[in-house]
């Protein structure tokens, strides 16, 4: 996949990079493909990626892999302030949901200004949340359709995994923000999802039962999916069958949700593919067919 590295700068002045792929054919359909990353994600580590890129942009699409303020586990950031540029640190140990607002916006602006008035908003496991959450605030008419992949249950899983220690891990973060301490990190005893903790306002904005982060909360049969109800740009989402991002893997009741939820789009189809893990390891050409399939019908 050849592209030109690129960056842009976010509302707040933050600097961020992707990689972006013009079309490679003689006319353009005007469309850009604006891929978003997962949780501890960047632009580039997703393989799945290359194959998707590789057959979109010979279909006069342009192509755009980008980092958001949440890339990786702990990232520091260029920032452009009145005092010149300065260094902040960020990524995913830091990142607040409602932020990303900034970031998605800076990227379709970019690909507006590279002559791409419509987009696609495309995304992988947590990073669906950001791109739903975005769409549902702003309601941007250049988005032409959305793609989610495998959007994960954060609370839900979280929930399994803490067992009766969720309530108390929820009155932990609560407590280090009170006393001042939003920026340090949970105990790793909350954090049994991965190899590392997060800080106690991140941890709060991602799991408290009342967060905006719940947007794909299948494990809550009362929720109401207001968000993705608000969507009215076609949808796509698709899961693997191999350890998913929902709790017991239930992907099949995951993307009847969806379908039925997403009661304002214009179209909601969704998509298995059978024995793919969450990355889609070695099933990158199934889905990435999939996707740019359905991306050509819309």
């Amino acid at each position: 996949m050849r592209g030109e590295l690129v960056r842009t700068f976010t509302e707040d002045g933050l600097e961020l990079q992707g990689l972006f792929c013009p079309p490679t054919t003689a006319e353009t359909n005007g469309i850009g493909l604006l891929h978003i990353h997962g949780f501890t994600g960047n632009f580039y580590e997703g393989r799945f990626v290359d194959h998707i890129a590789e057959r979109i942009i010979n279909r006069g699409y342009a192509f755009l892999t980008a980092n958001t303020r949440g890339h990786d586990y702990r990232s520091v950031f260029i920032k452009k302030t009145d005092a010149g540029l300065t260094h902040v640190r960020i990524g995913t140990a830091y990142e607040i949901l409602e932020e990303c607002i900034l970031d998605i916006k800076a990227w379709i602006d970019f690909l507006q200004k590279r002559g791409y008035s419509e987009v696609i908003l495309e995304a992988e496991s947590a990073g669906p949340l950001k791109t739903v959450f975005y769409q549902h605030q702003t309601q941007d008419e250049r988005v032409r359709g959305m793609v989610l992949i495998s959007p994960v249950d954060h609370i839900g899983l979280q929930r399994m995994v803490t067992g009766d220690k969720y309530d108390e891990a929820i009155n932990v973060a609560q407590q280090m923000i009170e006393q001042g301490k939003s920026d340090e990190l949970m105990p790793r005893i909350y954090c049994p999802l991965w190899e590392f903790s997060i800080s106690a306002k991140t941890y709060l904005n991602a799991f408290d039962p009342d967060t905006k982060s719940g947007i794909f909360s299948f494990h809550n049969p009362n929720a109401r999916f207001e968000e993705l109800s608000t969507i009215e740009c076609p949808i796509l989402a698709t899961y693997g069958t191999v350890e998913e991002a929902v709790v017991d893997s239930k992907v099949e009741e995951a993307l009847s949700t969806i379908k039925s939820k997403a009661r304002s789009s214009k179209r909601c189809d969704t998509a298995i593919i059978r024995n793919a893990p969450h990355d889609y390891l070695g099933h990158e050409n199934e889905l990435a067919e999939t996707i740019v399939n359905w991306i050509t019908t819309i």
